[in-house]
């Protein structure tokens, strides 16, 4: 971990199912290095942040972008 971290990470809580947190556990027992609850947390919203940002870009190319020639 960041030492640097604890001093500017914010702390963030929510509530959660025990299904959500059971999906996430499955998820961070594959993972090559067994991430913590909240870093597996954190590397899922980034994913999907990441996925989100590419989706919003190839829509900005429009649709001749994805013809193929």
């Amino acid at each position: 971990m960041n030492p640097m971290a604890l001093t500017h990470d914010k702390i963030f809580q929510m509530r959660a199912t025990e299904e959500f947190l059971r999906r996430i556990d499955d998820w961070r027992r594959e993972q090559p290095q067994f991430p913590s609850r909240a870093e597996a947390i954190r590397r899922l919203i980034e994913r999907s942040l990441q996925a989100e940002k590419a989706e919003v870009a190839a829509s900005d190319r429009g649709p001749e972008s994805n013809r193929r020639p």
